[in-house]
């Protein structure tokens, strides 16, 4: 059983499509309620490892590949993302297949 300041960040966050209470609980297990240290949401997608690295030179591309990063939260992150997607006729969809 989760405590109540716990309770109603869950509840929030399962609003969000795709996002089950299990997904709801690891986000709050990696990242927690407070986010004071990670401000935007660039700075939380690369935390958990899911922005690809921009290495070019002269204009060629050397990697593209996704760092390490929180394991567990890309893990739930990437479910989440591909249940978005596979709901038919939906804007995430298009989004996701664009």
């Amino acid at each position: 059983m989760l405590s109540s300041p716990f309770r109603a960040a869950t509840e929030l966050l399962m609003t969000i499509p795709g996002v089950s209470e299990v997904t709801a609980r690891v986000i709050l297990a990696e990242i927690g309620d407070d986010m004071s240290r990670l401000p935007t949401a660039g700075n939380r997608i690369s935390w958990a490892g899911l922005c690809p690295k921009l290495d070019e030179s002269a204009g060629r591309r050397r990697s593209n590949r996704t760092r390490r990063g929180a394991p567990w939260l890309k893990t739930v992150l990437v479910q989440a993302a591909r249940a978005v997607a596979n709901k038919r006729d939906s804007y995430p969809r298009t989004q996701y297949y664009a």
